[in-house]
């Protein structure tokens, strides 16, 4: 997966239901926090974690929110919705990041101690990673990078949901609908002839979620790509007999006779 280099855990505890809500992590506007799904406060299912995956447009509204990995499927229901209704920070601005940088070496700061609490993707859009730990007394959520997020998931627990590469797949999966992005000739010219990568979670029922592409330069191009992905569907991804998810990365190069006319 596209992933940043660096990452930062940033904690906030969830309290009683009839309490204030905490304020949200840093980097999040608005984050309410799911509850402990009523159907399992009844039965032993003890504790749960879940670890999502949420694209996020340029006003830092979530476009998809998928699970990842989850302990129970309740868990991840409850972890979805609430995240459904989150408000992340938006994207800095050229002019702030350059007043940020002046600042910095003012104050002989180096790029990368500064960089930490921004969480620059070099996707778009961009994805972020959120873990969840939910207690009886309340949730602990966590912002993350990917693999950190699924490290600490792996080995302490047994998944309901899970993802795993193609490789891990009980058969190859097959594409059964792959309609083609509708993009301008002038489009392609700006782009020229290099491949989109573009990458993305099959979910359990085969439907393309949380896309990215990496290192877009025309806006309008990538709306025109991800639009297409995000209606390709693929056989249910299996593994071991069970329905699992699977992250994908695809070269998608656009020949010009494709091209839609010029308006």
């Amino acid at each position: 997966m596209f992933s940043r280099a660096i990452f930062l855990l940033l904690f906030c505890l969830c309290v009683n239901p009839v309490g204030a809500q905490p304020p949200p992590p840093e980097g999040v506007v608005q984050a309410p926090m799911p509850r402990f799904p009523p159907e399992l406060s009844g039965a032993k299912a003890g504790d749960g974690e879940v670890v999502l995956a949420v694209t996020v447009n340029d006003e830092g509204r979530p476009l998809d929110v998928v699970a990842l990995e989850a302990t129970q499927e309740a868990f991840a229901r409850a972890a979805v919705q609430a995240v459904q209704d989150w408000v992340f920070g938006s994207r800095e601005s050229d002019v702030g990041r350059r007043e940020r940088d002046m600042g910095n070496r003012e104050t002989g700061m180096s790029s990368r101690e500064s960089n930490i609490g921004s969480r620059e993707s070099d996707t778009w859009p961009r994805r972020e990673v959120l873990q969840f730990s939910f207690k009886r007394s309340g949730v602990i959520t966590t912002l993350s990078h990917r693999e950190a997020a699924q490290d600490a998931f792996k080995g302490r627990i047994v998944a309901a949901l899970r993802t795993v590469s193609l490789e891990q797949l009980d058969r190859e999966l097959e594409r059964l609908e792959s309609p083609m992005p509708a993009v301008s000739k002038a489009a392609l010219r700006r782009h020229g002839n290099q491949p989109l990568m573009v990458n993305f979670v099959v979910d359990q029922q085969g439907r393309v979620r949380v896309p990215v592409l990496a290192e877009v330069q025309d806006r309008a191009l990538a709306e025109a790509v991800l639009a297409a992905v995000s209606r390709w569907r693929y056989s249910p991804p299996v593994q071991n007999g069970e329905a699992v998810a699977v992250e994908m990365t695809r070269a998608l190069v656009l020949p010009e006779k494709l091209a839609v006319p010029e308006s």
